[in-house]
Parts: C-alpha cells; structure tokens; sequence
C-alpha cells in the first residue's frame, strides 16, 4: 500500500489505548509478563500527562490498532538555547501488518505533526538502519566506565550511607541532576514536579517484573547520604522498556562516588554469572568519572553504532533556527569577532540572513551577497549543533558549502561542546 494512503490518527479510545499498549509491550519489554508490563506503561503515560504531555497516534484495521507509536512534548538545552523537541517513542506494527509501508506513514506523519506546531527537532533512540531515511541523523554516543567489582570492594567501606530515594528527596535529586548533567547539550528541562513523579512511579513498580541485564531485581533510585544525612550523589536505573539505557550517576565528592559504586557492586555479589565490573554510563567530564579514575582502574569505552541509537530530525527550521540566537548571541559576545557583516545560513533549500555585528547575532530580513551564503544539511547542522561532530569535520563533508572567510564565524557560533544525554531523559 503506498504510505500516504495510510492514516494515521490519535489513539484515544479505552480498548484501541489497551490494543496498543499490549503491542509496545509485547514488542519491547523482554522477560516480562505482557499484562502487567503494558499496564505499567499505560499507566506511565497517563500519570505523566501532567507534567510531560504526551500523544499516542496510530493505525486502525478493522476497528483494531495494529501500529502506533507515543511522542513526548520536551525542551532541549544546549547551552543558553532552549529547543522544543518532540520524542518520538516506542514506534511499532503488528507482526502480521510489517513490510505495508505503515512505519512510512507513522514516520511522515510525525515529521508532520511536529512542523506544523512549530516544534525545533524530533528526537529518539532508534532501531538500526530504519530512520534515516526520513532525515534522523546520529547525535549522540554514549560512555560506559566499567570498574572492577574486586578493585571497588578492596577499597575502605565509604564513610557516606546508601538508601532508597523517598519521595522527600525529589528536590535533593533534581539539584544533583542538575549540578551533574543539567549544562550539557542534549540534557532536557526538568522541574521538581516531573522529579517528584519520577519518584512515585519508581516506587510504585513491582521490581521482581523488571530484573536488570546482570540478574538483579529493578530498584528505586538509590541515595548516597553525608554524616549530616545530607544527600550527596545518586544512582538510577531506568525501568521497563527502558532499562537498556543503563545506570546513571551523579556525584559530589569521591564519599559520595565511593559508596554508590560499592553498594552496586555488593548487589551483584552472589547473582549467577554476574559480571567482574559494574557499568555506569557517565559522561567522559563528569565529577563522577573523574572520582573513580583518581581512585582506581577505569576502563572507558565509547561505541559507535551508526543509525542505531540516540538520533534527532529537523522539525520547523524557522524554530530551530530562532531557538539557537541565544546560544550564538553568547558565544559570539564571549570572544573577538572573526568577521562581522550578513551572511546567509541556507539549511535544506530555505535561507536565513544572519547579521554578524561586534556585539550580536540576529535575524533579519534583506539582502545577502551570495558569495557570503553558508549551505549545510540539516544533518550536518543538527551534528554540529549538539557536538555530535566538530564543525572542522562538517567543513570537510561534500555536501557543504561555507565561503572561506566564513568559516572562523562559524567555528564560533559552533564551537567545541560535550554532548550527553542522561538514561533518565530517556525518550
């Protein structure tokens, strides 16, 4: 069937809301009953909805849903820029209706739904070989520093006490999050209102249902407490269908690190087949990271995998562009201009006129000498944009096109930044 003969409307009917979820979970959740995985997911989103808006969309035969997916209304930081993206989560098609060109529409209908409200970008982690064919680029790989469980546990008990997050500690977390993870490109807004939901949802899961890669039962968010029982650091697993994304950290000192890293290595003591090493994903700057490296062996390891994982789409360029002028604004003021004038920015096929002056960076409307037009792809701009790739790389790249005398300017609005998406912005 040709895809934009498909439609692809909301999902909103109780038993249709039912039908999908089974599906997401039949599909995604490995190792867990069907019922109550697709219950729990249900109920994530709709308890959610208050404080991550969210919409399920999808195709109906015969009066049954047999494909859909969810998006998640979020806003991207990168540095002073503040973007608003649509996660695009959990895409899936009934077994029996693949290969008809459904995951086409769904995917054109997302890219759609996103331009026409003015969203910057489109955002998931994606299955291999699949999305790029509809504008999704890499932008991020992550990092996992795997210790040494024998190395962690030689080591003297920490001084600081580990426990399971309570509710009360939803701002205490939230401040962590944001010491630790909050300034990199790719981290999401968050408040203590979504904070607090992630809390009450963690413990309101069975953590039998949800064992972890090495064996051990789901848990809660684990704190790390000083003497004064002040919470310094936290470790969180993500749940579900989420939990390939892996342990997060967050710490204040080496007490804090210490004692979460040997609290996770005491609970795979006893697990048949457990690995030597605990894994956390952390980024390869983090105060965590450098704790355990000024401590002990840590083996740091980044995997490509191209097409595969955390991947971003264009949405309204015009958004894009606009949500960016504070972040160019502030990196231009921060050093001497390299070039001042206008230039045009041309991004697939529309062009820009940007004015380059001694103290800012604006849109406006005019003239541009064509010999100052910059030409990118979108996917060499969205890599750029969150650090995914230098801009000396993207120079490099065919399809660009940037005027020589244009290229220090721009090495300044796209400077050098570490990306890096926390487990628990997970889309």
């Amino acid at each position: 069937m040709n895809p934009s003969e498909i439609a692809v409307e909301p999902i909103e009917a109780p038993g249709d809301l039912d039908a999908f979820f089974r599906l997401l979970a039949a599909t995604f959740v490995d190792g867990v009953p069907a019922e109550p995985a697709a219950a729990d997911w249900r109920r994530y989103v709709r308890e959610a909805e208050p404080y991550y808006r969210g919409y399920a969309r999808g195709v109906m035969r015969e009066g049954v849903c047999i494909a859909g997916y969810l998006m998640e209304d979020r806003v991207m930081r990168i540095g002073a820029a503040r973007l608003r993206a649509v996660c695009v989560v959990a895409v899936v098609t009934d077994a029996a209706y693949r290969h008809q060109g459904i995951g086409t529409a769904m995917m054109r209908d997302a890219a759609s739904w996103a331009a026409d409200r003015c969203y910057a970008l489109l955002f998931l982690h994606g299955r291999p070989n699949f999305y790029e064919q509809f504008g999704y680029a890499d932008v991020f790989d992550a990092t996992h520093q795997a210790i040494d469980r024998a190395d962690l546990l030689a080591l003297p008990p920490s001084p600081y006490r580990v426990r399971a997050a309570t509710l009360d500690d939803a701002a205490d977390l939230l401040a962590l999050y944001l010491r630790h993870h909050a300034a990199y490109a790719g981290s999401f807004e968050r408040t203590l209102e979504q904070q607090a939901f992630h809390l009450r949802f963690a413990h309101s899961l069975q953590p039998s249902l949800y064992p972890m890669h090495e064996g051990i039962p789901y848990t809660v968010p684990l704190v790390a407490l000083d003497a004064s029982g002040r919470p310094r650091g936290y470790l969180y697993t993500p749940w579900g269908h989420k939990r390939a994304l892996g342990w997060e950290a967050a710490a204040d000192d080496w007490p804090a690190t210490l004692a979460l890293a040997q609290h996770h290595a005491r609970m795979l003591e006893g697990v048949p087949g457990a690995a030597p090493s605990i894994v956390w994903l952390l980024p390869p700057d983090s105060a965590a990271f450098y704790h355990l490296a000024d401590h002990l062996p840590v083996c740091s390891s980044r995997t490509a995998h191209p097409y595969a994982g955390w991947m971003a789409s264009l949405g309204d360029s015009a958004a894009f562009i606009s949500a960016l002028l504070p972040l160019w604004r502030e990196r231009w003021r921060a050093r001497i201009p390299p070039w001042t004038g206008r230039c045009g920015l041309s991004i697939g096929g529309r062009t820009w006129v940007l004015e380059l002056t001694n103290g800012s960076v604006d849109l406006v409307d005019g003239p541009v000498v064509p010999a100052n037009t910059m030409v990118l792809s979108p996917r060499i701009l969205l890599q750029v944009t969150v650090g995914f790739r230098s801009f000396a790389w993207a120079l490099a790249q065919l399809e660009q096109q940037v005027p020589p005398d244009l290229a220090a300017a721009l090495g300044v609005l796209f400077e050098p930044i570490q990306p890096w998406i926390a487990p628990s912005d997970g889309a």
